[in-house]
């Protein structure tokens, strides 16, 4: 499940978001959360991360990255 809330995105309305389980999950885009349904303290051993991009903590898939000139 996702939604998108209406800018702006205050820090208390993503600590409310966060408290009932959802997160902000795509780079960039901040206006969308996703339900993970759990504290942000379990999201590492979910295979997420948090990347911080633009003052937004997003939480990410785990993967590595190829390193740099390898092929896609």
């Amino acid at each position: 499940m996702a939604l998108d809330i209406a800018p702006p995105i205050t820090p208390e309305k993503r600590a409310l978001m966060n408290a009932n389980g959802w997160y902000q999950t795509v780079k960039g885009d901040v206006s969308h959360f996703t339900y993970l349904g759990v504290p942000e303290s379990v999201l590492p051993s979910r295979g997420l991360k948090a990347v911080l991009m633009n003052g937004t903590i997003y939480w990410i898939p785990n993967i590595l990255d190829p390193p740099v000139g390898s092929p896609q």
